[in-house]
């Protein structure tokens, strides 16, 4: 296995004049790339960091963002995403968390960030386009050499009680995942894909280094919501969330033409399959599924003949991962059985300082080779007759409504698969369920066909006992569903039919 720094270098070498980035009307080459990246490289290692090092990374979107991220893991130092739009709050958590030995922003950026004991290295004050130190760094320029097991990130995801936890990720984790990916979604030289995440989500790693390590383009830009905005786009990789991309089909139908939608990060409904095809004809869509803890990809289902309603399964894992389905002894279940999901193989090392937490999630594999662990997700999933793996819920989250235990995604399948709902959530209010539906089109949802509907699908207590019709799921910053944010039933101001309290 080799490293990312080298991968990308290969493509250099390979066509230099290709391009390799877009922003707006800034475009770089792979050889312009490269040479940038190679003199911040540099710049880092004379200011003492390299491998195993951290690197605090706060930078608006733009070219130089990119620029910043190769020259980072080019140094042999790791990445911390710091995203200044995000509440300077979470920022000083994560900050003070991680320690980092230095922090690479930009003046203007630099005075919006909390005040910490790291140094700041600013961009804007580095010529990064002057001749001269433009080659590849040797391993004798680094404070020490650069090997796969090396990290590359240090991503922090929610924890409980409202801790971020850190979770740190090898170069070997992310070229073994962005390798197999590329031949998943068929990422290849001069393919373009768009880089709509924010950096401190790791579906920014497969979008930014998929396509660089494998001579596509990568285009940044804002968020995927631009997409709408526009008068056209094409490309080849598309990634976003099934919830944010149902919303925009109507605006973005006729104008954008891409090879292939990626979903990850909430239950893709079926439904949701046939109106992508419909919007974007020609385009194939690729389900995923993973964990920060494991790089942004484990498994996946290239749903082809779908013609189901409810939640497409998450597949099968990706090459050099395994997937187990796992009762509370650690035994497998048998097919259409419902356990907990561990992922195996290629898995990150731990959490950041958090031995502790480390040990409970990352445990020894039993069933793979001498020396290979295992992640607990946390997630309830079975395998079905075809062999796939269909994620259920999370095996922390089921909700108790009047003494029965209740599985929301379950219910969330249930519902999404009626013709008129293009978005579902099952939640508890006021001491009951309730259904939050999003309509699939102008018309609004008929709020008692749908209980009907629910009603020869789920167990009565399954049943909502009120729905609540929104225009849109409120989202997180990270375009992941905000429960906190589902208004209460009682005050909502879109249709509410209380029904009967089972």
């Amino acid at each position: 296995m080799t490293t990312i720094a080298e991968m990308i270098e290969r493509q250099v070498a390979s066509a230099p004049d290709r391009d390799a980035v877009v922003c707006g009307d800034v475009g770089l080459s792979y050889r312009e790339l490269n040479r940038r990246a190679n003199r911040l490289a540099r710049a880092l290692v004379r200011a003492g960091v390299g491998p195993e090092s951290l690197v605090g990374l706060a930078l608006p979107r733009s070219a130089d963002l990119v620029v910043a991220l190769v020259g980072i893991l080019k140094s042999g130092a790791a990445y911390l995403p710091i995203d200044p739009r995000y509440p300077s709050r979470r920022l000083r958590v994560v900050l003070s968390e991680a320690l980092p030995d230095l922090v690479l922003t930009d003046a203007r950026t630099a005075g919006e960030l909390p005040v910490t004991d790291a140094p700041h290295l600013l961009l804007d004050a580095l010529d990064l386009a002057a001749p001269g130190q433009e080659g590849n760094l040797a391993q004798g320029e680094r404070l020490s050499p650069l090997r796969p097991g090396n990290i590359a990130y240090l991503m922090y995801t929610s924890g409980s009680a409202g801790r971020p936890k850190g979770v740190a990720i090898t170069h070997r984790n992310v070229a073994n995942g962005i390798t197999a990916l590329a031949r998943v979604m068929d990422v290849r030289p001069r393919s373009r894909v768009l880089a709509t995440t924010s950096i401190n989500f790791d579906v920014s790693v497969f979008e930014v280094f998929t396509a660089l390590a494998h001579g596509a383009v990568v285009e940044v830009v804002r968020d995927v919501l631009v997409l709408a905005e526009r008068t056209g786009w094409t490309g080849d990789v598309v990634h976003t969330v099934p919830s944010v991309f149902a919303e925009m089909l109507d605006q973005i139908a006729g104008k954008v033409r891409t090879d292939t939608v990626v979903f990850a990060g909430e239950a893709l409904p079926g439904t949701l399959i046939g109106q992508v095809r419909a919007a974007l004809p020609g385009a194939r869509v690729v389900n995923a599924y993973g964990q920060t803890e494991s790089f942004y990809a484990t498994t996946y289902r290239v749903p082809v003949d779908w013609a189901g309603t409810g939640s497409v399964p998450i597949g099968v894992p990706i090459d050099n991962m395994r997937a187990y389905v796992l009762d509370a002894r650690l035994a497998p279940v048998p097919p259409g059985v419902a356990g907990e999901l561990y992922v195996a193989g290629e898995v990150g090392r731990g959490y950041h300082g958090r031995t502790g937490l480390t040990a409970e999630r990352f445990l020894a594999d039993p069933y793979g080779p001498p020396g290979h662990r295992m992640y607990r997700t946390g997630d309830l999933a079975r395998r079905n007759a075809d062999g796939d793996l269909e994620c259920i819920g999370r095996a922390d989250f089921q909700l108790k409504i009047r003494g029965f235990r209740v599985e929301p995604a379950e219910v969330e399948a249930a519902l999404v698969a009626h013709p008129q709902v293009a978005a579902a959530v099952a939640a508890t209010g006021r001491g009951r369920l309730v259904g939050y539906v999003v309509p699939a089109g102008a018309e609004t949802v008929d709020v008692r066909d749908l209980r009907r509907f629910a009603s020869v699908r789920l167990p009565e207590y399954m049943v909502p006992s009120a729905f609540v019709v929104l225009d849109r799921l409120p989202l997180t910053p990270n375009g992941k569903l905000d429960r906190a944010a589902l208004p209460d039933p009682a005050r909502g101001r879109a249709a509410v039919d209380r029904g009967t309290q089972p």
